[in-house]
């Protein structure tokens, strides 16, 4: 199921008001007064380059004429900054692997503790059809972060810098994508001087959907002492797998 933003735009509104130039990085080579090596192999930050800015005005053209919503409806309260990211995380081996994804990050005028919103991409056939290439194929994760959500999206193992084949839905690799991306993401903010609170959201459509629903059980079954997720909202998605055969 390709997305169709049109048919979605309300769920998308619903959902965002329910849960309320590049620079190149080397993770090591950052705030080095703190230590923010957290994790060692699955979730080590790898790397980061800033990608994109989006100010007021870009928004409006990104909300307008990409998502066909409009613009007036939407309280613009922060730019954005986006950055793709790579992390550590294992492939479908089960090897060690690198995968790559997408921070945005609000530029907020008093700092303050952001919650988190993690976004499961929807079906994709493109390697380069995912937010750390073009960041506005993810309007949560956009229209989440203009809100002042530090949201997060995993390209997924076969897409951005993987070039793995994966299957179409995967618990587990779904799973695990997510999950060493949030840690990564951890390290992220640490480097950064960002501050997260405890809050932590996710979402999907379509493919994503059905990621997201496989994300937050296997966090809960087996990472419950890291992580604890404050509301999932997955959208429609291929749920009942038996069916489709």
């Amino acid at each position: 199921m390709e997305l169709n933003y049109h048919n979605t735009r309300l769920i998308f509104a619903i959902f965002l008001a329910f849960c309320i130039s590049c620079e190149d990085n080397d993770s090591e080579d950052n705030n080095s007064d703190v230590n923010c090596d957290i994790y060692s192999g699955r979730g080590n930050l790898v790397s980061y380059d800033q990608i994109v800015e989006f100010n007021k005005e870009a928004f409006e053209i990104v909300i307008k004429n990409i998502y066909g919503f409009d613009p007036n409806v939407f309280d613009i309260q922060n730019t954005v900054k986006v950055y793709k990211i790579i992390y550590e995380s294992i492939g479908v081996d089960g090897k060690p692997t690198e995968l790559s994804g997408a921070i945005y990050v609000p530029q907020l005028e008093e700092k303050k503790a952001l919650p988190t919103l993690k976004t499961s991409h929807y079906t994709i056939t493109e390697r380069d059809a995912v937010a750390s290439v073009r960041p506005n194929v993810s309007p949560q994760s956009l229209l989440g972060s203009m809100q002042g959500y530090f949201a997060i999206y995993a390209d997924g193992i076969g897409f951005g810098i993987s070039e793995t084949q994966a299957p179409f839905v995967n618990k587990r690799l779904s799973a695990i994508s997510g999950i060493d991306l949030l840690r990564a993401s951890k390290e992220f903010a640490c480097e950064n001087g960002i501050e997260l609170n405890d809050q932590l959201f996710t979402t999907g459509y379509s493919a994503g959907g059905y990621g997201t629903m496989a994300f937050h059980q296997i966090l809960e079954e087996e990472y419950s002492d890291e992580f604890t997720v404050t509301a999932n909202a997955p959208l429609a998605g291929p749920y009942s797998l038996p069916e489709m055969a």
